[in-house]
C-alpha cells in the first residue's frame, strides 16, 4: 500500500517488481507503453535522475489502480519530494500528515523530518541526556557552538517534547530528559531529510574546523582508487565503525558534549566505462 511509503520512487520501483512477479513478467516497459509515459523517462526518475512531472504521474494513475485516498497520498508526494522551497515544502509535508491522519497510519516518518531539518534539535536532545542537562533555553544556546536564537531553541524544546524525543519534567523524576538512546534513521524515513540534514551537519564541519580547538576534533580523508565490486565491502566497514563509537558511548551518562560523527565517502571522478 502507497501510504506505507516515503519515497515515490521506492513505491514504484516495489510496484514493477511486484507486478513483474504476479503478472507473468509483466515488465516495467510494458506498463509504460499502457500508460504513455516514456521508459527511458521512467529508468531517469527510477534512478534519480530526473523528478516525475505531473504529466507524467497523471498517465501513470490508471496503470497503478490506487484508491481515491492513495492517489491524493502519492501526488502529494510526489509534489513534496520535488519541491526545492522549503516553505512550500512543509505545506505538503502538513498535507501529507494529514492524509496519514485519515487513513490512521504512522506518523514516525513525518516527526523525523521536522526533527533532523534543524541541525540544533539533534544536538539538544542528545544535551538532554547528559546529567548536567538544564532546560533553561538560555542556557542550552550558550551549550551550543554555532549561534542559534533564543527564541529557536524554545521552538526546538517545544517540538522535542510534544513528540517524545525529550521527556516532559512531569514525566521524568530526573526532570527533562532525553527519551530513548537511539532514533533509527535507517528505515522510515523521508530521504530528502536526511540530505537536508547531512548538508547542515556539513556546513557545521566546515566551522568546526576554523573554530574547535585541534585537539577536541579530528578531521581525516584519503584519496584512493576503488575497484566497484569492493565498493559495498568499503562502505559497510565505515558503517560499522560508526555502530562501534555508538556502542561504546550510548551509556555515558556523565558525558560533557556533544560530538556529530561523520563517515563520508564520495566519488571524485567518473567511473571507467567498459
Amino acid at each position: 500500500m502507497v501510504f506505507g511509503y516515503n519515497d515515490y520512487r521506492n513505491y514504484l520501483r516495489d510496484f514493477f517488481l511486484k507486478q513483474k512477479e504476479e503478472s507473468g513478467g509483466l515488465s516495467m516497459r510494458k506498463h509504460c507503453e499502457k500508460a504513455g509515459v516514456s521508459v527511458s523517462l521512467m529508468s531517469m526518475v527510477l534512478s534519480g535522475e530526473r523528478d516525475l512531472s505531473d504529466d507524467a504521474l497523471k498517465k501513470m494513475m490508471p496503470v497503478l489502480k490506487l484508491q481515491l485516498d492513495e492517489k491524493k497520498y502519492l501526488r502529494l508526494l510526489v509534489a513534496f519530494d520535488n519541491e526545492k522551497n522549503e516553505s512550500k515544502k512543509e505545506k505538503y509535508l502538513s498535507k501529507l500528515e494529514n492524509c496519514l491522519l485519515i487513513a490512521g497510519k504512522d506518523l514516525s516518518a513525518i516527526k523525523k523530518y521536522r526533527y533532523l531539518s534543524s541541525w540544533y534539535c539533534v544536538a539538544i536532545r542528545e544535551l538532554a541526556g547528559m546529567k548536567s542537562f538544564n532546560f533553561d533555553p538560555v542556557w542550552v544556546q550558550s551549550q551550543l557552538r554555532s549561534k542559534v536564537g533564543v527564541d529557536e531553541v524554545k521552538n526546538a524544546l517545544e517540538f522535542l517534547i510534544q513528540n517524545g524525543y525529550i521527556a516532559s519534567a512531569s514525566d521524568s523524576p530526573e526532570g527533562h530528559r532525553q527519551k530513548g538512546k537511539v532514533i533509527e534513521l535507517r528505515s522510515n524515513v523521508y530521504s530528502r531529510s536526511l540530505k537536508t540534514f547531512h548538508k547542515q551537519m556539513l556546513a557545521q564541519a566546515t566551522v568546526a574546523i576554523d573554530t574547535v580547538p585541534k585537539n577536541e576534533r579530528l578531521y581525516l580523508g584519503h584519496a584512493f582508487s576503488v575497484k566497484s565490486s569492493k565498493l559495498e565491502e568499503s562502505k559497510k566497514i565505515l558503517e560499522d565503525a560508526i555502530l562501534k563509537l555508538q556502542e561504546i558511548n550510548k551509556d555515558e551518562e556523565d558525558a560533557d558534549s556533544v560530538y556529530y560523527v561523520s563517515a563520508l565517502m564520495f566519488p571524485l571522478t567518473l567511473g571507467a566505462k567498459k
